[in-house]
């Protein structure tokens, strides 16, 4: 099951980015997540990553990406995610 069809029953406001989320909008939905209080999780996949992502309002972090074959991208938003 993917995330998003988890949240959507439950009502939950979330934002989403993947590698296939348009570079000149990805700063924009970071500012929302950060400064909008009520959306509940902010969706994202380690394709989004090298790109600066600073979730300043995030009070936990989750990795999950079971598909991901290489190891070094599945590392470094682990590693981010705990500096």
């Amino acid at each position: 099951m993917k995330f998003n069809q988890f949240i959507n029953p439950c009502r939950y406001n979330y934002l989403r980015m993947d590698g296939t989320t348009p570079i000149g909008s990805r700063q924009g939905l970071v500012e929302q997540f950060n400064t909008e209080g009520d959306i509940f999780v902010f969706l994202l996949t380690t394709r989004v990553g090298g790109l600066g992502v600073n979730l300043t309002g995030a009070n936990r972090v989750v990795i999950y990406d079971p598909g991901e074959p290489d190891p070094i991208r599945y590392f470094i938003p682990v590693f981010t995610a705990h500096l």
